[in-house]
């Protein structure tokens, strides 16, 4: 059911660190989602760039192999 799901949410609006040779866009947001049911973990990360608002960049998706 959906009480069993842990979800973890992680957001930076911060000041991102960059090298002099970064040229633009540059990443001005990110996001993190992690969200733990049973024995799957997902994972989404979101960015956010000087010419994009938020948008999912990746996903991911472990499961536990249960032998």
């Amino acid at each position: 059911t959906q009480d069993d799901k842990i979800k973890i949410v992680l957001k930076s609006q911060s000041t991102f660190v960059r090298t002099s040779s970064a040229k633009a866009p540059f990443v001005t947001g990110t996001e993190r989602i992690m969200t733990l049911d049973k024995n799957k973990l997902e994972y989404q990360m979101n960015m956010a760039t000087s010419a994009t608002p938020m948008t999912k960049h990746l996903t991911g998706v472990l499961e536990k192999v249960v032998q």
